[in-house]
Formats: C-alpha cells, sequence, structure tokens
C-alpha cells in the first residue's frame, strides 16, 4: 500500500509555537518536519542538509526529541501521524460497510475541540493577572497572555512587571504613533522595560538649532520621499535625526517620522563597513 502523502496541521497550534522563530527558522522548521513525516526519524547530518546552509538553531531544536540512536523526532507529529494511520486503515477495513467510518477522523478532532473549549471556557485567571490585564493597552488574546503571565511572572516580580508596565505606557505616550504589543508579547519581554528611560534630547546651541531647522524645512517641506530623508540623515550628525523625525510628525499628518528608516539606514552602514573590511 503507497505511503498516506498526509497528516492533520493544527495551524493554530503551529503559529502559537513559532511565534518567536524567525521567518528564516519558521521555514526550517516545517521542511523538517516534512521530511520526517515522509522518512521517520532524522539524524543531524540529513537535518542540517535540509537546512541547506542556514543554522539549526536552538528555536528550532527544542521542537525535538533525541532517540536512542541519537536521531531527532517531533512527538506531537509521530502522534498525528499514528492517527492518521489508524484512520486510514480503519476506513480500508470498513469500506465496504459504509457505515460511520468517515465521521471517525472528523469527530476525533471535534472532540479534540470541545475539550479545548472547555478548558478555555472554565479557566480562572489570578488576580494579580487581572489587574494587570485591566490596565493594559492592548487587550487582545486573554488566556494568551495569561499562559505567558504563568511562565514569566513569579510573585517576587509582581511589583516590577507593574513598573515595566507603567514605563511601556509612558514610552507609548511619548510615541504615540507606535501600537501597543500583544499583551503576551509584552509580558514575555517585561524586564526589557522595567529600567527604560525615554532617551533625552540632545541639547544644542540656539544658532545651531537654527541652522538645522532652515536645512530640514528647505529639503523636506513640499515633499518628503524615503530617499530625500535618507539622503538628509546621512548628511547631518546622528544625534541632530531627532529634529527629522520631529518635522515630519508635525508637518504630514499620519507620518510615522523616521523610525522606518533608522534600522535600513544603520543596517546599510554595517554592510559598506563589511565590504570594506573584506577588501582589506
Amino acid at each position: 500500500m503507497a505511503k498516506d502523502p498526509a497528516f492533520l496541521f493544527y495551524y493554530q497550534d503551529f503559529l502559537v509555537g513559532t511565534e518567536f522563530m524567525t521567518p528564516e527558522e519558521v521555514g526550517i522548521y516545517i521542511r523538517i518536519l516534512c521530511h520526517m513525516a515522509d522518512k521517520g526519524c532524522l539524524s543531524e547530518q540529513h537535518i542540517k542538509s535540509i537546512c541547506r546552509g542556514y543554522a539549526f538553531t536552538d528555536s528550532i531544536k527544542e521542537k525535538f526529541k533525541i532517540n536512542e540512536k541519537g536521531h531527532y523526532f517531533n512527538e506531537r507529529l509521530c502522534n498525528e501521524v499514528e492517527k492518521r494511520k489508524n484512520y486510514t486503515e480503519s476506513r480500508r477495513k470498513n469500506a465496504s460497510t459504509c457505515k460511520a467510518y468517515a465521521k471517525h477522523m472528523e469527530n476525533e478532532n471535534i472532540n479534540e475541540n470541545k475539550d479545548v473549549n472547555k478548558k478555555e471556557s472554565i479557566q480562572e485567571y489570578s488576580k494579580e493577572f487581572l489587574e494587570f490585564w485591566e490596565d493594559y493597552p492592548n487587550k487582545v488574546n486573554k488566556s494568551k497572555a495569561y499562559r505567558a503571565w504563568k511562565q514569566k511572572v513569579k510573585a517576587k516580580d509582581l511589583l516590577n512587571i507593574v513598573t515595566a508596565k507603567a514605563n511601556y505606557k509612558k514610552h507609548l505616550s511619548a510615541n504615540t504613533w507606535k501600537q501597543a504589543q500583544l499583551c503576551s508579547v509584552f509580558i514575555n519581554s517585561w524586564e526589557d522595560w522595567l529600567n527604560f528611560k525615554e532617551p533625552e534630547k540632545p541639547v544644542e546651541h540656539k544658532d545651531a538649532q537654527a541652522d538645522f531647522d532652515k536645512i530640514i524645512s528647505s529639503r523636506l517641506a513640499k515633499i518628503a520621499t524615503d530617499d530625500m530623508i535618507l539622503s538628509l540623515m546621512q548628511e547631518i550628525p546622528e544625534k541632530m535625526w531627532w529634529k527629522i523625525d520631529a518635522f515630519l510628525k508635525d508637518r504630514y499628518k499620519n507620518s510615522c517620522g523616521i523610525s522606518h528608516l533608522e534600522a535600513k539606514l544603520k543596517r546599510n552602514k554595517e554592510q559598506l563597513n563589511n565590504l570594506v573590511a573584506s577588501c582589506v
């Protein structure tokens, strides 16, 4: 009998499980799963050949277990393949009777979903989490946020995470064009905001400030394309970029300033430096 070319893919579980992977890691992960569905357990050498030059990172490795032969396997995938195999075999045996087998797989999945929904509906949130949730600016996916809370927030952290949230809300108030992160994302990295302080705008002499204001106004007052903004950013000191950002937000409605260009310019500089270094 030909090998079954399919297995059930629970896309919501996959999205949650790969939330913090890079796009490259997600691509490698799904390729490895497909090969495992076809070949079974894989050696590390086989997996590295699947990666095609990309790293077999810890984020990917943690999705697998190692058997007694040192080969990698994914427990969830093994279970799904086995369920599919049993379903196919049941269908083959009952094909002549045409009774019930067609809904065998469907009912099994419906029961699983009912169990998940039941757990979701009866989930009890802690008092501390509910207080935190009520004051957080982006109330999306409460259950996912609570899962992150249980993993990342201990009793000793309760005061600190409230401080971190206050710092983050101040940051959002100072940068109104930014959208608040999902609550689960913030909780997973809340410590980054514990001692966060908004960067102070550099103080320049009035004459120097006036000169930069004139340059920015003359160059960007009528039209401000990304290329024009990047060109101007390359001409003036980085410590004065904030003036370009402030001008754009004041001059143009719904402008996001230079936030989308800073990383691009710095990345271009790094690439240029690497190129120069490679030629030396």
